[in-house]
């Protein structure tokens, strides 16, 4: 959509916060993605990792030495 998203880590809480970016230049409210007990984000990157020419969002989890992957959110 053009527009530019925030999206953050939260270590502490263990989910991902998304605010959403609006035609005038405002944000939603923030959405929280919950990442399981004990995953610890502490970074993010982007990608269009399905192939269907949107961003997707890659987690790695290292707390739990996995990747979540939230697809088609950016």
């Amino acid at each position: 959509d053009n527009q530019t998203d925030v999206v953050v880590a939260n270590y502490g809480t263990n989910n991902v916060c998304i605010l959403f970016g609006c035609s005038n230049g405002t944000f939603t409210n923030q959405t929280y993605h919950p990442l399981g007990y004990n995953s610890r984000p502490n970074w993010i990157t982007f990608q269009d990792i399905n192939g269907d020419g949107w961003k997707d969002i890659a987690v790695p989890l290292t707390g739990l030495d996995d990747i979540q992957i939230l697809l088609n959110l950016c």
